[in-house]
């Protein structure tokens, strides 16, 4: 039976990750959240099992996510310690790849802020093809942001950056598409806009309704909640 928390790899971290506006973005809301509870200074997952970005900062107390086996390497210059339930602590550090079964009880101490990329949750993970994913998300965060879009990983659900907006297609299913504005002004599709008192600006929260209401559409600057 393989321990519920496992330090199985490292992966070499470049310094161009740090860089990277995927990785400045959900830094620079960590560095907001350092004063919050708990739950609040942890920016979370959507277990969508491919690389996605995410991170805490500061010590994070007993909680358990029922999801399963996870993997997340260290990508920030950073350290901490990593408790479970009847389990050896782990002392990790950049370029670390833990893996985990988060339907143990566990807890981190951390020195700061850490983010990383996080997989998962699978109901017995595969540790190689992991590490593979792991690796190339990392080499994807190196490449150029404009050219590498589409590939790089980022924090799922985050607010859009300043170059990003939403696009709809006029498809029936009303899916609509993050990508860059530059992009959008190129194609057939709708940019969705901020509804708040006249406001033009990209919509970063999308009205549940659309599309056939869109007066909740909100850009980053009168987004609702925590950002």
């Amino acid at each position: 039976m393989r321990p519920a928390i496992e330090l199985i790899s490292e992966i070499f971290v470049p310094e161009s990750v740090s860089t990277h506006p995927n990785v400045t973005q959900i830094c620079d809301s960590l560095r907001a959240r350092v004063d919050l509870d708990d739950d609040d200074r942890v920016i979370g997952t959507q277990n969508t099992q491919k690389p996605e970005l995410y991170g805490w900062t500061g010590d994070i107390g007993w909680h358990v996510d029922n999801k399963g086996d996870v993997y997340f390497l260290i990508l920030s210059d950073s350290t901490g310690v990593l408790f479970a339930e009847g389990e050896t602590p782990i002392s990790y550090s950049q370029g670390d790849v833990i893996r985990m079964n988060d339907f143990t009880r566990h807890r981190v101490e951390q020195n700061g802020l850490a983010v990383g990329l996080f997989m998962g949750a699978f109901e017995y993970g595969d540790d190689t093809k992991a590490i593979n994913a792991l690796t190339e998300a990392v080499s994807a965060l190196t490449e150029q942001y404009k050219s590498n879009y589409d590939n790089a990983p980022r924090w799922e659900g985050s607010p859009l950056q300043d170059n990003e907006c939403y696009i709809w297609h006029f498809d029936e299913e009303c899916n609509y598409e993050r990508t860059l504005l530059e992009r959008a002004t190129d194609t057939q599709g709708m940019i969705l806009t901020c509804s708040h008192d006249g406001c033009t600006k990209p919509a970063s929260e999308i009205d549940h309704h659309f599309p056939y209401m869109s007066d909740q559409n909100r850009c980053t600057t009168h987004q609702r909640g925590l950002r």
